[in-house]
């Protein structure tokens, strides 16, 4: 289960860093706006800087509020298309920080897989190294 944990930590890197270029208020706005109504094609397209074998499967756009405050929330759910399998994993961003990264039933996966198999070398080379070269 070791490298489905250093999995995490590599794809939230990668989203930070994603996120880090593309993140906005609008975006969230438009995402709100777009998960609202209900317009899957809109979220898409919006989300659309994440692409490839590592994209955007779902968005869900909220408000976090406390007594004097409120702040932007979302939960992105994404695919890795890989060998012949999906990995999903579900991030938690509040404001513009990512909160937690979750892969999505890993008991399933680390089955599949096997315990010695290197997430890590294979997201950086397929999803990573790739994104790079855009």
């Amino acid at each position: 289960m070791d490298n489905l944990f250093k999995l995490q930590e590599i794809v939230g890197e990668y989203v930070r860093k994603k996120l880090a270029e593309n993140y906005s208020f609008e975006l969230w706005k438009d995402t709100l706006v777009a998960d609202r109504s209900g317009d899957d094609k809109s979220i898409s397209k919006i989300w659309s800087f994440f692409s490839g074998k590592f994209n955007v499967a779902k968005v869900t756009a909220d408000v976090s509020a406390s007594e004097d405050e409120w702040c932007p929330c979302l939960v992105i759910e994404f695919n890795w298309n890989i060998k012949s399998s999906k990995i999903l994993f579900r991030v938690t961003l509040v404001k513009d920080q990512v909160q937690f990264v979750q892969v999505i039933d890993m008991m399933d996966i680390s089955e599949q897989f096997g315990k010695n198999f290197d997430f890590h070398k294979e997201f950086s080379s397929k999803v990573v190294m790739f994104d790079s070269l855009k």
